[in-house]
């Protein structure tokens, strides 16, 4: 099971990255206060989705 989890965050990572580097490009020219809007909608976004994100990792950790 550990390896499993390891493996699935290891796997993340280059979308972490990718996701980054998307953001930078996309802000490359906002000033602060846009910037700071823009994560903040993504954090709602993530927020919003949190409990289905948990409920879809239970389902796939019982199988």
């Amino acid at each position: 099971k550990q390896k499993e989890k390891k493996l699935i965050l290891e796997s993340m990572v280059p979308l972490y990255y990718i996701r980054a580097a998307s953001f930078v490009k996309e802000a490359e020219y906002f000033d602060d206060e846009i910037a700071d809007a823009v994560m903040e909608g993504n954090a709602g976004v993530f927020e919003r989705m949190k409990g289905y994100l948990i409920k879809r990792w239970d389902y796939y950790k019982k199988k």
